[in-house]
């Protein structure tokens, strides 16, 4: 039974899905879409919602819970005032596209891309 089980663990070690979640979440940030696997988009996008929840809170406590995620010190403080600015106008969300039936799925978020 998969009781209390809502982690998708795609098939890593708690260490390599940590790693591998933060290091899309931070391309998703740097180049604003990435191009994965559904099942990594899916679980990567409450990684980076939440990164733009704490970006629109603002603030110094904010922004190290998301360097808890966030590991480049460089991408956090390029991004978390262009989120801020941006989030002022644009209802922020992460979108997952299927690009075909064997090709990956892209996921882009739109507080970025405006």
């Amino acid at each position: 039974m998969r009781h209390l089980n809502s982690v998708n663990k795609l098939n890593k070690t708690a260490s390599h899905r940590k790693a591998m979640l933060s290091n899309l979440s931070m391309s998703i940030l740097d180049k604003e879409h990435v191009i994965t696997t559904l099942a990594k988009a899916k679980v990567v996008r409450g990684v980076v919602e939440r990164l733009i929840t704490h970006a629109k809170k603002g603030g110094v406590h904010s922004m190290r819970i998301a360097g808890k995620t966030v590991r480049d010190k460089t991408i956090l403080k390029n991004c978390f005032p262009i989120l801020l600015r941006r989030l002022k106008t644009v209802k922020a969300d992460t979108h997952v596209f299927l690009n075909s039936a064997n090709v990956p799925a892209t996921m882009q978020c739109n507080a970025l891309s405006s």
